[in-house]
């Protein structure tokens, strides 16, 4: 699990039952893929093929996507103004489900370490997304009625933006501690 991150610190262990524990991630609904591998370089072949697909057609090992609602009521008149906007998130993670068997013990606490990490990070992307909620309700409230639409569109664009600047903080979640599983680790994000 470590080749690609030689050099860098391996991330703290957590407990165990991160695997087999109900797994929430508040504001996102969970799509779980199988993995399947007793070793590093079968969980990685495996992953190769069921791995979600960033934007460019690379595997990762996480995906968080999401998608920007909008409704309002416009008034009449001449300077039509946008009331009762309401903006929503519909987001999505897709993270990878592992039943360990015929793996190590050593390769097991990897993968739960490994997990919490990767949880983590894909909880700051829907953190993102949920503080450009209110971002875009702001600006969609601020809109002239001919405009709201196409400023919910910019919305969308700048929180694809924020999103990719959180991974460049986080370096694609290697700060977060997702190193082990090199590049399958990088969290993109699709709309």
């Amino acid at each position: 699990m470590l080749l690609a991150c030689a050099g860098r610190p391996a991330p703290v262990a957590v407990a165990p039952s991160v695997v087999t524990a109900d797994v929430v991630l508040p504001g996102a609904t969970l799509r779980w893929y199988e993995l399947r591998g007793a070793d590093e370089v079968a969980l990685l072949e495996d992953c190769l093929r069921a791995c979600p697909r960033d934007e460019a057609g690379r595997p990762v090992s996480a995906l968080t996507s999401w998608t920007l609602r909008w409704t309002h009521q416009s008034g009449s008149g001449e300077t039509c103004a946008v009331s009762n906007p309401e903006v929503e998130a519909l987001v999505t993670v897709a993270l990878p489900r592992w039943d360990g068997v015929g793996a190590t013990s050593t390769l097991r606490a990897q993968w739960d370490a490994w997990l919490a990490a990767l949880l983590a990070h894909e909880a700051g992307h829907v953190r993102v997304a949920e503080a450009w909620v209110g971002v875009a309700r702001t600006r969609l409230r601020e809109a002239g009625c001919a405009d709201a639409d196409a400023v919910m569109v910019q919305a969308n664009a700048d929180m694809r933006a924020a999103q990719a600047a959180y991974d460049a903080e986080t370096h694609d979640g290697h700060v977060d501690g997702t190193c082990p599983w090199g590049n399958l680790s990088r969290g993109l994000h699709a709309q």
